[in-house]
């Protein structure tokens, strides 16, 4: 999951910094793309009800696969 900005850095340096926080709002890189630099297979997943089909792709090839899913979730985040 990519939240495109860090999330979770950044909840976690609030609560154990009594709210500050610096150096989290970054900006996460075109991940498939990195894999692909890599070797790798990347793809960007259009919605959570497209993942169950991208794992079977992932599954099939002989080499890494990197799925990536953009999400807009704000932490803290209730599993």
């Amino acid at each position: 999951m990519n939240d495109d900005r860090y999330g979770a850095i950044k909840c976690s340096k609030r609560r154990s910094s009594k709210g500050r926080w610096g150096e989290a709002d970054l900006a996460n890189p075109d991940f498939p793309a990195l894999a692909r630099a890599f070797g790798a297979r990347g793809e960007p997943i259009a919605s959570v009800d497209a993942l169950g089909a991208a794992i079977g792709r992932a599954l099939e090839p002989d080499r890494p696969t990197v799925l990536e899913l953009r999400m807009t979730i704000d932490p803290p985040w209730e599993l």
